[in-house]
């Protein structure tokens, strides 16, 4: 069942890390996007920054929009600093990042030794909210690869966060895919897995896919 394969992953060790982010782009959250349509409503105003011609109550109301959510904009201009319990800072180049793209890679290949050595014996682990221990999460994903060939992540996106209550999350979105061996046909699977850190060892993790098309090759192969 795809509930014992999905991401099984191998690691190796990889040095440096920074937790200094480098965003490439503004953050395009719903109240940011609120304030560039209010902004672009008022743009007759002109440059609001050098010109101080227009004080009608359309300029105030844009000007006190802007100034509440000042957060939002460009995080290269602005030295913002969030103390929030779970903000912090994000990155995709660390070590913890290279791990777990690594431990993809070692699932792929069928190579699981560096799970032995990097998860926690104690790890809490969930695939779909099922509960596994760790031998029986490793054990499982030679089973669960024997239905498939050419088994590969696509699409991945791997950060870390760092957050200010000293948790750790890496993140990864990933699209599963396997040739089933004995139809020939490429299954495809979009996922999310999230590991938690100590130090560097994995003490958490969760992973979560739809499993319906996964299940059905399994069951047609047992």
């Amino acid at each position: 069942m795809l509930t014992r394969i999905l991401m099984g992953l191998g690691l190796v060790v990889v040095t440096g890390c920074t937790i200094n982010i480098t965003t490439e782009r503004e953050h395009e959250g719903f109240e940011h996007e609120e304030w560039r349509e209010d902004k672009e409503r008022h743009e007759w105003d002109g440059d609001h920054h050098d010109r101080h011609d227009h004080h009608d109550d359309h300029h105030e109301e844009w000007r006190e929009d802007k100034e509440h959510h000042e957060w939002h904009g460009d995080h290269r201009d602005h030295d913002h600093h969030d103390d929030g319990e779970w903000s912090g800072f994000i990155t995709e180049h660390c070590w913890h990042t290279e791990a777990v793209r690594e431990m993809a890679a070692g699932y792929c290949e069928g190579e699981y030794g560096a799970f032995h050595d990097l998860i926690s014996p104690e790890a809490q682990i969930f695939v779909n909210d099922l509960e596994f221990s760790k031998s029986g999460w490793i054990e499982s994903f030679d089973e669960g690869r024997a239905p498939f060939d050419d088994i590969r992540h696509e699409d991945m996106v791997v950060t870390t966060m760092f957050y200010n209550n000293d948790r750790m999350f890496t993140n990864m979105w990933y699209t599963w895919k396997g040739v089933v061996k004995e139809t020939g046909n490429e299954l495809s699977i979009r996922g999310y897995a999230t590991f938690e850190w100590d130090g560097e060892r994995v003490v958490g993790f969760y992973n979560a896919f739809d499993p319906t098309e996964y299940n059905g090759v399994s069951s047609e192969d047992g």
